[in-house]
């Protein structure tokens, strides 16, 4: 067995970078939303999170367009699925009104 010999101040130089990196890394992990459905600021936060970019405007916008999957709950109450947000960035984030007719289109026609 292999004996190191090293200096107090430089064992507790160490110890504190070995100590910040795991206190980081810890609070990178707990950022991601622990909810799978949520509201407007919700959605702003995977979008953001996923690409970068995003605000209520813009979500509120899609919405309204129905180009982002989402569910809507009496006149006014949208809820978002995480899951579902992040499939539809993973694809490309294509327009969900277009296929959502597009489905419907193809049943009726069966």
């Amino acid at each position: 067995m292999k004996m190191i010999i090293i200096e107090e101040n430089e064992l507790k130089h160490l110890l504190k970078e070995s100590l910040r990196s795991v206190l980081v890394k810890s609070a990178i992990k707990s950022d991601k939303p622990q909810e799978k459905e949520g509201g407007v600021d919700f959605a702003v936060k995977i979008l953001q999170e996923k690409t970068g970019r995003g605000t209520r405007a813009t979500v509120y916008k899609m919405t309204h367009e129905g180009r982002i999957p989402h569910k809507k709950i009496g006149c006014k109450n949208v809820r978002f699925n995480g899951d579902e947000l992040e499939d539809w960035i993973d694809a490309g984030m294509p327009h969900v009104g277009l296929n959502q007719a597009a489905d419907k289109l193809a049943e009726t026609i069966k």
